[in-house]
């Protein structure tokens, strides 16, 4: 028994230097599990699946959960994602993507739409936080939120906020390097590094529902205006030269993407000097530099209100990019 366990003790130290452990979850497990949901009571409405002290994402992840997980529904000091939260944020449901899971229903759309001629693939009442109709865990259908995340937590995460491209088994990562603090705040060095990779951007995900915003064929061009807005697209330098230090790159309100993130990019890449291989062949706007995941107090989950941006104005918001239009020097 002595000789085996040792045996056991080596292999799962060769399986930490292989894989390494910074992109799984760590810590005590009964922080997160519980083997009979019987011992105080735990949660008063279980068991749960995966032996969990919390049911369903929302277990863990709210106000309610567990306080060492990243919360989707605060008030203040913002993650990335934006909020949830019904009560000050995300009050309308055009403000957010409404969940199951959070008992979250949307009221303005009642039909259910296709792909042909809609704007949506998937039916906004019809969304969970992870699985088969939702963003985060794999797409196989039938799967729900916790089939479509198990085993996420516990494995080197090689997808960014553990978001999958298809409905396979085996589908295709979303690039991108997650920040420490979920981009609670953000300066040159802090910040969530976002892909535009040509086929494992964040935006190619977004497409996956938004067929018609993303995706479609399109041409443009300094000579050519666009029908939509460009995503994943290099910025090009138009009439007058691309000026890199006037554009708010890693602003909180309308982050870039980067088109050379690879697989095995490190925030070290991005993060020394702040904006290294910054420039019109290497950024790209994406979904995410005008809208937040979750929720946000703006319809259509915008970072800001349109009623906001004003020609003339600071050099933030939708002038971040389109610096010319501003009266920042």
């Amino acid at each position: 028994m002595k000789k085996l366990l040792t045996i056991m003790f080596f292999m799962a130290l060769s399986v930490v230097a292989m894989y390494g452990m910074a992109d799984a979850i760590t810590g005590q497990c009964s922080n997160c599990h519980t083997m009979h949901d019987s011992q105080d009571g735990v949660d008063g409405g279980g068991p749960n699946d995966l032996l969990l002290k919390g049911s369903g994402c929302g277990g863990c992840h709210t106000q309610n959960g567990l306080p060492s997980a990243p919360q989707v529904d605060l008030t203040s000091n913002l993650s990335a994602g934006g909020s949830f939260d019904t009560t000050t944020i995300a009050t309308d449901d055009s403000m957010r993507h409404d969940v199951q899971d959070l008992s979250l229903t949307e009221s303005a759309i009642t039909s259910t739409p296709g792909k042909t001629g809609s704007i949506l693939t998937v039916a906004p009442n019809a969304l969970t936080c992870a699985g088969a109709v939702g963003c985060h865990g794999k797409h196989v259908t039938g799967m729900g939120s916790d089939a479509g995340i198990k085993g996420s937590h516990h494995a080197p995460n090689a997808t960014y906020r553990f978001l999958w491209i298809g409905t396979t088994t085996s589908p295709t990562a979303v690039l991108g390097i997650g920040d420490v603090d979920y981009e609670v705040t953000v300066d040159d060095s802090d910040h969530n590094v976002y892909s535009a990779h040509a086929t494992q951007s964040i935006s190619t995900f977004c497409n996956q529902c938004h067929n018609q915003f993303h995706g479609e064929p399109e041409t443009g061009g300094p000579s050519s205006p666009w029908i939509r807005h460009p995503t994943d697209i290099a910025l090009f330098s138009g009439p007058v030269a691309w000026d890199s230090a006037k554009v708010n790159i890693h602003a909180n309100d309308a982050p870039i993407a980067l088109i050379a993130i690879g697989a095995n990019t490190t925030t070290t890449n991005y993060y020394s000097g702040g904006t290294p291989g910054l420039d019109e062949t290497n950024s790209a706007v994406m979904c995410l530099s005008c809208h937040r995941a979750h929720g946000t107090a703006n319809a259509d989950l915008l970072r800001w209100s349109y009623a906001t941006v004003l020609a003339g104005g600071a050099k933030s918001k939708c002038l971040s990019c389109h610096y010319k239009q501003s009266n920042a020097p």
